[in-house]
């Protein structure tokens, strides 16, 4: 069973991002750190602007991508956020 997480997540101010053909890259010039990010999670970086809660942005994905299980869906988020979180990339959420 997964921790739950809620909160509005953002992307921390500073860090410049580059779409590219595959994603999004995501550089912090402040930690030197360099994070490329797949189509889906590119999608859901350009939703972290603090204005949605974690379950909104899930119930979004959700209607988004209705061919994956919901369930999936939860899930993936989760840890995708909770691995933005722990690199120092998004500010607004708690455990």
């Amino acid at each position: 069973m997964q921790a739950q997480i809620h909160g509005y997540p953002s992307q921390v101010p500073g860090l410049l991002s580059q779409k590219t053909e595959d994603g999004i890259v995501i550089v912090s010039p402040s930690k030197g750190q360099l994070r490329v990010l797949n189509p889906i999670g590119s999608v859901i970086w350009m939703m972290l602007d603090g204005s949605k809660s974690i379950k909104e942005l899930e119930k979004e994905l959700c209607q988004r991508y209705k061919d994956i299980d919901p369930q999936q869906i939860s899930y993936d988020l989760f840890k995708f956020l909770q691995e933005l979180m722990n690199r120092g990339l998004i500010l607004g959420i708690e455990s």
